[in-house]
């Protein structure tokens, strides 16, 4: 799409528990596949790393309790 100008730039984001190895693999591997210019639009993020990103409101803390709960088996203290 970027090389067909319908969009300037693309970037994807794989969420991932930290636990799961074979993300980080998988990740690798599709950038492998891609040319040069657009490997860095391809990133992973473990739930981990984004819930510990999460800051705000109490609407922002409530929705990322939701998230902690429902995604993460284990709840920081």
């Amino acid at each position: 799409m970027v090389r067909h100008r319908d969009i300037a730039r693309f970037v994807s984001v794989t969420l991932y528990p930290a636990g799961n190895k074979h993300f980080t693999h998988a990740l690798t591997r599709y950038r492998s596949h891609l040319e040069a210019a657009a490997q860095g639009g391809v990133r992973g993020c473990t739930f981990e790393q984004y819930m510990n990103c999460l800051r705000g409101d109490k609407e922002i803390e409530a929705w990322k309790h939701y998230l902690m709960a429902r995604y993460l088996f284990e709840l920081p203290a």
